[in-house]
């Protein structure tokens, strides 16, 4: 009689336990969504504003112009380092030098040959001659030099145009045309709301079973209803658990074809929640 009892007991405590586990599995979690990315940029440089090329709420794709600062001395400075980077007029004219050195050279050759000049005018000659190719290898050094120097100034004057480091939406323009910035003043804010992350607080035991690549469906609470459930998956997993709550925070991300603004309350479920309801 009392191993009978004692049995019963232990299978009802495993029921528990059990409805425990599914309670936990099926628990729906209280979060705020936020946006994937929220940049503030700046320029590396001062400057003063020359144009803003998008306006709040504006798409941008990677590599856009969103602001332009003022740049005239560096703009004068790539005219000129252009000119000399592309003009053969130097070159041209020590290859000319070289050609008549080595004419006079030749000539010079045979008339010591035939005892018509002295081989001094021959030596004399021959050094002309070298010293034309020298000119010849500074011409072209120097024009490399100044194709260098091209590069040089068109990547500073690279950094008075702000582009977007990604795709995404401007949020805040912070400045205005004319006015007065300085380096690493944040000017724009750029958000990448699609997809939307959220953190979401887990139970630490709940986590156990938990990896990155794992489906979450998450809900969004729209005037005090929760919309359909979307299915995301889960992006990370915190290395350290606060002790506090005994929760480790669980990273999700879920794609926002919608275009809900971050910020937004929603309800985050590790398994099916429509299974769940069906069941």
């Amino acid at each position: 009689m009392f191993g009978r009892h004692t049995v019963l007991r232990n299978y009802l405590t495993i029921i528990c336990i059990c409805c425990l586990s599914a309670a936990n599995c099926f628990a729906q979690i209280e979060a705020v969504s936020k946006a994937r990315h929220d940049l503030r940029l700046g320029f590396t440089v001062p400057g003063k504003v020359l144009k803003r090329h998008v306006h709040p709420g504006d798409v941008v794709k990677k590599g856009d112009i969103i602001i332009e600062l003022e740049d005239r001395e560096g703009l004068a400075q790539i005219e000129i380092w252009r000119f000399r980077a592309q003009s053969t007029v130097e070159v041209d004219q020590a290859k000319a030098s070289l050609e008549l050195a080595q004419t006079e050279e030749a000539k010079t050759r045979e008339l010591v040959a035939k005892n018509a000049a002295v081989p001094f005018e021959l030596k004399k000659a021959e050094l002309t001659t070298a010293v034309q190719k020298l000119a010849v290898e500074k011409a072209r050094r120097e024009q490399d030099e100044a194709k260098r120097q091209l590069q040089i100034t068109e990547a500073r004057h690279e950094s008075y145009t702000l582009r977007a480091p990604m795709d995404g939406v401007i949020e805040q323009i912070l400045v205005d045309i004319g006015e007065v910035v300085e380096n690493l003043q944040p000017m724009v804010e750029l958000v990448v709301t699609n997809p939307l992350r959220v953190d979401v607080p887990v139970a630490l035991e709940d986590t156990t079973s938990l990896k990155v690549g794992d489906q979450a469906w998450v809900q969004m609470r729209l005037a005090n209803e929760l919309d359909k459930p979307i299915v995301g998956k889960i992006v990370h997993l915190a290395s350290v658990a606060d002790s506090a709550s005994n929760t480790r925070l669980v990273r999700v991300e879920f794609a926002n074809d919608a275009h809900h603004p971050a910020g937004g309350q929603v309800v985050v479920s590790f398994t099916d929640p429509e299974k769940k309801a069906s069941n």
